[in-house]
């Protein structure tokens, strides 16, 4: 998954990092921007964003990344909508495939086993529930050693792992 960095409200304060795109450029130099960070992501199978508090909230940002993320098939996972979103009302339009994760797990803390271990009860208690859950581990060192354990089938319980693509839908 590609986290393309896009303009927060606090820009340039809190800068997202080299290829941001902001709401002062146009959509070719926008699309330029996205083309040129999926082609040096290698193979991805979503794009989410990376900040992007103020950019989410601007038409014409979002129609220029959704035009190249429709162009390759590619979906957008929305991390921490702002209020005034317009990505899910956009992707409907625009035919691009958008979801927002259920649960995001994050290794912090003096015990980060312990963080990731009560997320991920909720995340599995959620899929049991729903049928499915979204669920987004932000790698570091101690969540990648925490994974191998937290996928065993004794501990998933039923729960099957899919590809984030098999979750991920057109917005009715």
């Amino acid at each position: 998954m590609l986290h393309l960095p896009l303009e927060p409200l606090d820009y340039p304060r809190n800068n997202p990092g080299p290829g941001t795109v902001l709401v002062t450029m146009g959509g070719s130099k926008i699309a330029g921007i996205v083309r040129h960070q999926l082609d040096d992501a290698g193979p991805v199978v979503a794009v989410a964003n990376l900040a992007g508090s103020l950019a989410t909230q601007d038409q014409s940002v979002m129609t220029a990344v959704y035009r190249v993320l429709r162009d390759r098939g590619l979906p957008f996972l929305h991390l921490s909508p702002a209020p005034g979103s317009v990505c899910k009302t956009l992707a409907s339009e625009l035919g691009v495939e958008y979801a927002r994760p259920d649960i995001v797990l994050e290794a912090g803390g003096r015990q980060p086993a312990r963080a990731l271990d009560a997320g991920w009860k909720r995340a599995l208690e959620l899929a049991r529930r729903r049928g499915r859950a979204i669920v987004v581990l932000h790698a570091s060192d101690a969540a990648l050693a925490w994974l191998a354990g937290a996928v065993e089938p004794k501990r998933l319980g039923g729960v099957e792992i899919v590809p984030l693509t098999a979750l991920v839908r057109k917005p009715l």
